[in-house]
Order: structure tokens, then C-alpha cells, then sequence
């Protein structure tokens, strides 16, 4: 497990934990491809280890997502499944769709849905690509087009803006100084009750919102990328079925 081809044990070529050799340890048992990708291929090639790289165009799946993104651009909204069993390059092939997408001028939002997570965190997976969007929108900060969309969703999301702080952080360093003094909720803390129910509930409208705002203003395509969506939460296809009816305007 210890990256030794040069006897160098140091730096980022040593693990510094039990918790990131366990986490690659599972990571070679669950999804072994992804775990050779992230490997020095070139280091490895000069130590003679037989090791025979595997490729999976999925031409004919990359040319549907292609055709069903240019019926995007027309003003629709389509949702692209891609399936297949572990290692046959389901996520290779959305990153190659993300550059696709990015060399059009559109952006490529991610998210990764856990079974553990979602059971106890609804919207992590929504909320890791928002955030995403967040730092895209903080990049173009002193343009009109984030004055706008700062302005929109503070008329959308007043000062209940403050309950998505813990679903999007980085949606406070936007409109943080305009939030005035309030309690935010922490779901994480909720028990399975009433109370719970309608903190995702409220949580339910106020993204919503924040979809509409960004679907509405955005001046470029959003592509958005779920992976491993079998663990997707009710909450969050509720979120995704409202992207989806988004009508543009």
C-alpha cells in the first residue's frame, strides 16, 4: 500500500493515516478501475508491474448525452441516465461530457450521493453542486451578471436565506452581509419527527427557489452530474423533478 517504487516515504507519497489507507483499501475492493486511475501510471510503468489499462470508449452513450445536451441549449430540460455495472466507466464517461460541456461554455456541476450520508444529511449530494455554482459565481464577482443573481435570490430567499447556510455554505459568503441577525437550523441535529419533517420541507421551498433564481438568470447551459443516484433521498428527486419542469424563460 505504500507508494515505495522509489523508496520515498514522504510527502504526499506516503499515507499519513489509518483512515486514508482504509478508505483506499475500500476503494480497491468497490470500485477497483477508479482506484488504478488514481495511481502514478508512469511510476508504476518503470517499476515493470504488468499493469494493462483497460479503455471503454462508450462512443454511442457520449453521442446520445451530446444530442440530448444540444436539445438543451434549445430551451429544454433532459435528464441522461448512464448505467452499468461498477468499472465499465460510467463516470469516466460524465467527466468526459463535463469537458465536453465546459469547452461549449457551459457549466458542469457535481455530486455524489452516499447511503449512509443520505439517511441522515438529505440534499448533500444537490448541495456539494450548488456550492460548486456558488464558487463559479464568486469567480465572475464584480460583473453584472453576479449582481443580478446576488440581487435575485436575495428577493427570493429574504432572510430565510440563512436556513441554507448549512445545505450550501459557500451560498453565506454571497449574501451573508445582507442576511440580518437570525438562528439558522441545523437539520443534522433533527430526530425523525414533525419538527423534522418540516425543517425538509421548508428546506424543499427554499431551494427551490435558489433552482429558480439560477435556472432563470444563468446566461450559459448548468449541467449537473449525480452520481451513484440509487442513494438519491425523496427529498432531493424532489429538487431534481423541479430542475427538470423549470420552464425557461
Amino acid at each position: 500500500m505504500l507508494d515505495s517504487v522509489h523508496g520515498d516515504f514522504s510527502g504526499n507519497d506516503s499515507y499519513m493515516n489509518m483512515t486514508h489507507i482504509s478508505s483506499d483499501l475500500q476503494l480497491m475492493i468497490d470500485k477497483p478501475s477508479k482506484f488504478l486511475r488514481g495511481l502514478d501510471m508512469d511510476k508504476l510503468s518503470r517499476s515493470s508491474l504488468p499493469l494493462n489499462e483497460i479503455e471503454i470508449p462508450r462512443e454511442e452513450e457520449f453521442d446520445a448525452v451530446k444530442s440530448s445536451y444540444s436539445r438543451c441549449m434549445l430551451g429544454s430540460s433532459e435528464v441522461a441516465v448512464i448505467r452499468g455495472e461498477s468499472g465499465l466507466g460510467k463516470s469516466w464517461l460524465a467527466h468526459r461530457v463535463g469537458r465536453f460541456v465546459i469547452s461549449e461554455g457551459g457549466l458542469f456541476l457535481t455530486g455524489k450521493f452516499d447511503q449512509m450520508q443520505e439517511a441522515n444529511k438529505p440534499f448533500s449530494a444537490l448541495a456539494s453542486a450548488f456550492d460548486q455554482y456558488c464558487d463559479l459565481l464568486l469567480a465572475v464577482e464584480n460583473t453584472d451578471l453576479f449582481q443580478l443573481i446576488v440581487d435575485e435570490l436575495k428577493v427570493a430567499l429574504g432572510q430565510d436565506a440563512l436556513h441554507l447556510f448549512h445545505v450550501i455554505p459557500k451560498l453565506r459568503t454571497i449574501l451573508g452581509e445582507s442576511i440580518g441577525p437570525g438562528e439558522s437550523t441545523d437539520y443534522h441535529d433533527s430526530v425523525q419527527d414533525e419538527n423534522y419533517r418540516n425543517i425538509i420541507r421548508r428546506l424543499h421551498f427554499l431551494l427551490s427557489k435558489f433552482v429558480d433564481v439560477i435556472s432563470t438568470n444563468s446566461l450559459v447551459s448548468v449541467v449537473i452530474f449525480m452520481d451513484d443516484v440509487q442513494w438519491i433521498d425523496e427529498a432531493s428527486l424532489a429538487i431534481l423533478k423541479r430542475i427538470l419542469t423549470q420552464k425557461s424563460k
